[in-house]
């Protein structure tokens, strides 16, 4: 039986008994009446013992919505592009970050939902001296929401599109399409990004300013 209700059920149990045993003044089997400082001792292991079992199964209930958080394999992690370094994984080694900050681009005019997300993030230079490389991993309720999520991040760059920069493309990665974006950065370079959906969770690579380095990180998250 599931502890959401075998743990009532039981409490009903131990209530019922301390109300026909433990709280009525009786004289059982003809014997003495029972004293009162007897009663009140009776009477206080039968309320601790209901605390301790209820204190027990909220624990399991809260344990059990919980769940125990598992590590994305899909983040990059090995095989890395040479010159690339795993600094971290998010949330596995940090749950109190705040996930949302990581997907923002993807918030916009058309809904997406709850989002549950994973992102590993990669040295590639000096350090200090560049930014890092993303692989943010997004899982969403359905392949719609993903759509909407795919559309609203394209949508930051309607002013480049419009003004005819080559910012959108395509390229093939682990045999399937991907939408290829030139990143413009504030000193004019070139940030390379891979953006695509598979049903439901969509993928975001913002690599570097190589192409093949930026796709081979790409290619390492196996999707």
């Amino acid at each position: 039986m599931d502890y959401s209700l075998r743990s009532p059920l039981l409490l009903i149990i131990i209530y019922v008994y301390c109300i026909k045993h433990g709280f009525q003044a009786r004289n059982p089997y003809g014997l003495e009446k029972i004293s009162a400082s007897f009663m009140i001792s009776r009477n206080i292991i039968c309320i601790l013992f209901i605390s301790l079992v209820l204190a027990s199964s909220i624990g399991c209930l809260a344990r059990d919505s919980a769940g125990t958080p598992e590590a994305n394999s899909a983040i990059p992690r090995e095989n890395l592009p040479q010159g690339f370094k795993l600094l971290a994984v998010l949330p596995e080694m940090d749950s109190s970050v705040n996930m949302t900050d990581y997907i923002e681009d993807f918030y916009g005019d058309l809904d997406i939902g709850p989002a549950n997300v994973s992102v590993g993030i990669y040295q590639w230079g000096e350090l200090g001296d560049s930014y890092d490389a993303k692989v943010t991993l997004i899982q969403l309720a359905d392949e719609e929401a993903a759509n909407n999520a795919v559309s609203n991040f394209k949508s930051q760059y309607d002013d480049m599109v419009a003004r005819g920069l080559p910012i959108f493309s395509n390229a093939t990665i682990n045999g399937h399409e991907s939408l290829q974006i030139k990143d413009l950065r504030g000193d004019n370079s070139i940030r390379y990004l891979f953006l695509w959906n598979t049903n439901s969770q969509v993928t975001l690579v913002e690599g570097n300013d190589k192409r093949n380095q930026s796709l081979e990180l790409a290619e390492a998250t196996g999707l």
